[in-house]
């Protein structure tokens, strides 16, 4: 790329001084030749000047002034003959046409000559030639000429190494940005790519930053949803595995309801997974209200067992005239499910679910009523590795899913008793576009 920058301008630099060369090249030799023409009308009128009053009929010598060395200067009777100095010994065109009283010019045979009218007592009594070879005029020139090829090329040349810098310039913050494309096609968006003072290419270096940053988080998400996702299928198996387990090691145990038990994990097991590839492909926002009584109805069901094997109650509390909420159901219950999975792994007595409405928004209450107290109200939702146990990596699933849904997943009381709130405002209908007609 950049040799082709530099090529382009050093052509484009050719033709400009070619377009303004040409043209002047000729008029400087128009320039000399007129300045030529001048200089030799100029001294053939001194030297005609000299011999007004004189007699030009051959009768006497005429001695002429002394010229340029490479111009000449003669004189011409009235009938045409030469009678001093250098010139054709006839009159020629030139001094011919001079002969009717008017200064006349000719450029023939590689000569330049002006003729000039002697005149006296209002008649043309002889002719004064000057003369120079054209060959004076083209080495003049063909000098000039030299210097303006000179110049043309040290423009050419400083073209060339302008060129070689403006294109490395230009192609250097390019490559650059071509090998951060390249290392984000390989998967690594850690790469960044640096302001160059160009403003079109620092405006593609700040889109590609701006993508690559966008899709580092994607794929941070992606990757902590993956885990998290895991973690809550592996809960459920485990428990499931371990149920199985421990009936075929019992002999006496009742398999008709170890299966019927199994199958109702199975069941909320698949809810679980249904819900997590719904949240990983949709990811439009929300457009129907959630309805609370029908999320807390499939809670208590999907953990009503689990709770009565532990002796603990499970209780549901709502308030009336509840606010709008627009939210995914499946996101709000995946993360009520961490939440109460958690109290019955680490807390005791009643787990309570209490939807209740504040400040013009939602709040999900789950509780239960422990006496261990939470030392790190924080800590809780870092996600930590994937074969890590306690709250964090089932609580930082949670609070990712209703973050996602415009809410927050707060720890309110950190025990005892201690209670998770899930918080959402309240939905506010866009205002309607009112129309009228003239």
């Amino acid at each position: 790329m950049s040799r082709r920058i530099g090529i382009a301008i050093v052509i484009v630099t050719a033709l400009a001084i070619f377009v303004f060369a040409a043209p002047l090249a000729y008029a400087v030799a128009r320039l000399y030749q007129d300045q030529e023409v001048i200089q030799l009308e100029r001294e053939a009128t001194e030297a005609s000047l000299s011999l007004v009053g004189k007699r030009i009929d051959g009768s006497a010598p005429i001695t002429m002034p002394t010229v340029g060395h490479h111009r000449s200067l003669a004189t011409y009777t009235a009938d045409g003959q030469n009678i001093g100095g250098n010139g054709p010994r006839t009159a020629d065109s030139s001094v011919m046409q001079a002969l009717n009283g008017e200064v006349s010019e000719n450029h023939d045979g590689g000569v330049l000559e002006v003729s000039v009218p002697v005149i006296n007592n209002e008649h043309v009594v002889g002719i004064v030639r000057a003369a120079s070879p054209d060959s004076a005029v083209r080495q003049r020139t063909r000098a000039t000429w030299f210097v303006m090829s000179l110049i043309g090329a040290a423009a050419l040349l400083l073209a060339a190494g302008v060129g070689a810098l403006v294109a490395r310039r230009l192609a250097r913050p390019i490559r650059e940005i071509t090998k951060i494309a390249d290392r984000l096609g390989e998967g690594d968006f850690s790469e960044r790519a640096q302001r160059a003072g160009i403003p079109e290419v620092d405006q593609v270096a700040d889109t590609l930053n701006a993508t690559a940053t966008r899709l580092d988080e994607v794929l941070s998400r992606e990757r902590a949803f993956s885990a998290d996702a895991s973690h809550q299928l592996r809960t459920p198996l485990t428990g499931l595995r371990l149920q199985i387990e421990g009936a075929l090691v019992d002999e006496a145990s009742d398999y008709s309801a170890v299966l019927t038990e199994s199958l109702t994990e199975i069941d909320r097991l698949e809810a679980t997974i249904d819900d997590l590839l719904a949240l990983a492909r949709d990811a439009r926002p929300p457009t129907q209200r959630l309805d609370v009584d029908e999320l807390f109805n499939e809670t208590y069901a999907a953990w009503r067992t689990a709770a009565q094997k532990q002796h603990r109650a499970l209780q549901l509390k709502t308030e009336f005239q509840l606010p709008d909420v627009h939210a995914s159901a499946r996101a709000v219950r995946q993360a009520i499910n961490v939440v109460v999975d958690n109290a019955l792994k680490h807390g005791a007595g009643t787990v309570t679910l209490h939807a209740r409405g504040s400040g013009g928004g939602l709040i999900i209450d789950v509780s239960d009523e422990g006496r261990n107290r939470i030392e790190n109200a924080t800590a809780i939702f870092d996600r930590r590795s994937e074969s890590a146990s306690g709250h964090g990596i089932g609580l930082a699933l949670a609070r990712s899913l209703v973050e996602a849904e415009g809410g927050r997943l707060v720890l309110r009381s950190p025990g005892p008793n201690t209670t998770f709130s899930i918080v959402f405002p309240a939905y506010k209908a866009a205002p309607a576009v009112s129309t009228s007609s003239l």
